[in-house]
């Protein structure tokens, strides 16, 4: 979670650098260095997700109001929420003066999807055509719209995960219904922008450019095939689940697709022809992962911090619900 300032006094300014230096990337005076942020610690409602789970998210709602209750929450007036599968490109712009909440359409969030209606009604009586064909990421919002909808995001979300009717019908995408419905039931209205046409992001394959978008969504994997139905080359993101991939990020940085795909006549798994777009586009995503991987360093093998079932699990130093400031490694820019 990313936040910025904007529209304060020059003595505001100044003192919010202050009191947010040891969150900003801890970067050196001439840029050459950055650093871990601070985190929240909180634990999982959910012990099967410390390792891996049907549905991890089914605990991001408590996970943001725990981290709303930190000082950290307040040095922004808006708060830039995100997951963890995004590649910056782009500085995200401001928003307007008294601008709405910016989310993104996903296609597949759709409230008056047949069968839906008796299943949020039970959450809420409301009109379900004001709940927002969106989700909690990438949303950018106000600090206090966010603390208006948190309690019902929290308390949806919640419900969900105890009602197996709620859980079959909503399936994996239940928890950013959660969100949606919490902004409808509490009047945050949202200003979902549409996909290539956003100011926030882009999910190759399924788009062929950045356009105005600010970041990369590598939600969708990508197969490029030969003229026999081979896979020539690939890119997913579901691969990527083992300790080792944590550890040793740079051995297992993703390659970039073959540069002769268009001559080669190569397509997507979909059929579809990869065109010199598709292609330029997934060679600056996957590029730019590639320059991010080869800054961070390994991880040790010990103690191992019970990432393997033969290792003891580790304490970082970091209470519950309190600002953890790291003080580990930096990491050289590249120029």
């Amino acid at each position: 979670m990313k936040y910025f300032n904007r529209r304060v006094s020059p003595e505001a300014a100044t003192r919010a650098a202050s009191d947010a230096t040891p969150r900003l990337l801890h970067r050196r005076t001439d840029d050459e260095l950055m650093g871990e942020v601070p985190t929240v610690r909180v634990d999982s409602l959910h012990a099967a997700c410390d390792k891996w789970c049907e549905f991890p998210v089914a605990d991001r709602p408590n996970a943001v109001a725990a981290w709303l209750l930190t000082a950290d929450a307040k040095l922004g007036e808006w708060l830039y929420m995100i997951e963890t599968d995004y590649v910056w490109m782009k500085p995200l712009p401001p928003p307007a003066l008294g601008a709405k909440p910016q989310a993104f359409h996903f296609h597949y969030i759709n409230p008056l999807y047949p069968g839906l209606n008796t299943v949020i009604a039970n959450m809420w009586g409301g009109d379900q055509t004001t709940i927002p064909c969106s989700g909690p990421a990438p949303v950018l919002i106000k600090h206090g719209d966010l603390v208006k909808l948190m309690p019902r995001w929290e308390a949806h979300a919640a419900y969900i995960e105890g009602n197996e009717e709620a859980k079959q019908k909503l399936g994996w995408v239940r928890e950013m219904y959660a969100y949606s419905i919490a902004a409808a039931e509490t009047g945050v209205a949202h200003d979902v922008q549409e996909p290539r046409s956003t100011l926030l992001i882009s999910q190759p394959p399924n788009d062929e450019a950045l356009s105005q978008a600010s970041a990369f969504h590598y939600t969708w994997g990508a197969q490029f095939k030969n003229s026999s139905g081979g896979v020539v080359w690939e890119f997913d993101k579901r691969p990527y689940v083992e300790v080792k991939h944590v550890r040793r990020i740079r051995d297992f940085a993703p390659s970039l697709p073959p540069q002769d795909a268009v001559a080669q006549g190569y397509k997507l798994q979909d059929g579809k022809l990869i065109s010199a777009a598709l292609l330029e586009v997934e060679t600056q995503m996957l590029t730019r992962m590639r320059e991010a991987a080869a800054l961070l360093p390994n991880l040790p093998d010990a103690p191992g911090c019970g990432w393997l079932d033969s290792e003891p699990a580790c304490d970082f130093g970091c209470t519950r619900g309190v600002l953890c400031v790291p003080k580990g490694h930096t990491f050289a820019l590249p120029s």
